[in-house]
């Protein structure tokens, strides 16, 4: 089993939803370029990230809520 399918549904979400959020490609590419290497060494999530914010089953926390604003006020 490859580390990829051993992960939730919901975790490999997160991984994408982690490398679609940022705008900039060179930014994009890193985090791609950091994927692989992260989940071998045992990382099951993105690690300081405000998370999938089109999730629609936990309600945003006042934090996620607080770092879009200032993002959409740019």
């Amino acid at each position: 089993k490859t580390i990829w399918q051993g992960l939730t549904p919901l975790a490999r979400n997160e991984w994408i939803c982690w490398v679609e959020f940022v705008k900039q490609e060179k930014n994009r590419q890193e985090h791609i370029k950091r994927i692989v290497p992260e989940l071998k060494a045992g990382k099951r999530r993105p690690c300081c990230w405000l998370g999938c914010t089109h999730r629609t089953d936990k309600k945003l926390s006042k934090s996620q809520q607080w770092i879009l604003s200032k993002q959409k006020s740019k």
